[in-house]
C-alpha cells in the first residue's frame, strides 16, 4: 500500500480506534475517544460468530450497550481486553475509505496466544476536516487460521 497524508490520517484513526477499545484488568474501553471517533450516523454490524448468517444493526449507543455486556458476561473487565491488528487494507476515493483491518484479541499486551482472530470492514468519511468511522461490520473466530482473502477482478 502506498502511505499518502490521507492514509497516514486514515491509519491515525484506525490506530486511535484500537487504542480506545484495549484496557487493562480493572479498566475500560475509552468511550470519550470511541465517541470521537466515529460518524454521529455511525452504524456497526457484528456478525453472529455462532451462525455466521445473522448481523445485527446498531448505533452507537447500542454498540456501546453490546460492547458492555459482551465484556460483563466473559468478565473481560476484569482480565482485560486487547485487540491488536495484524493486517491493513486501506482504499481511498475522495472523501471516503474503506478498510479491512485483521484482528488478534489477548487480554494482556504479554499474551503469547490470541483467544480469538476476526475481520473489520471499516468504512470512513471526511467529515469536519478528520476521517470518522461511519461503519464498522466485524466478524470474529475462534479460528486462529483466519485472513483476509482476495478476489481476482473480473473485467466487464
Amino acid at each position: 500500500m502506498m502511505h499518502t497524508p490521507q492514509t497516514e490520517a486514515i491509519g491515525e484513526t484506525i490506530d486511535a480506534y484500537y487504542r480506545a477499545i484495549c484496557f487493562p484488568p480493572g479498566g475500560k474501553p475509552d468511550w470519550e475517544t470511541l465517541k470521537r471517533l466515529f460518524h454521529p450516523a455511525a452504524r456497526f454490524l457484528p456478525i453472529d460468530q455462532k451462525t455466521a448468517d445473522q448481523a445485527s444493526v446498531l448505533d452507537l449507543h447500542g454498540y456501546f450497550q453490546r460492547f458492555h455486556a459482551a465484556n460483563e458476561a466473559t468478565q473481560r473487565y476484569a482480565r482485560g481486553f486487547f485487540e491488536r491488528e495484524i493486517e491493513r487494507q486501506v482504499t481511498v476515493h475522495q472523501a471516503m475509505a474503506h478498510v479491512w483491518s485483521m484482528y488478534e484479541a489477548c487480554h494482556t499486551p504479554a499474551d503469547e496466544a490470541p483467544f480469538s482472530r476476526g475481520v473489520c470492514s471499516m468504512q470512513l468519511i471526511y467529515w469536519e476536516q478528520r476521517w470518522v468511522i461511519i461503519s464498522l461490520f466485524w466478524q470474529g473466530t475462534t479460528d486462529l487460521t483466519v485472513s483476509i482473502e482476495r478476489a481476482p477482478l473480473e473485467q466487464c
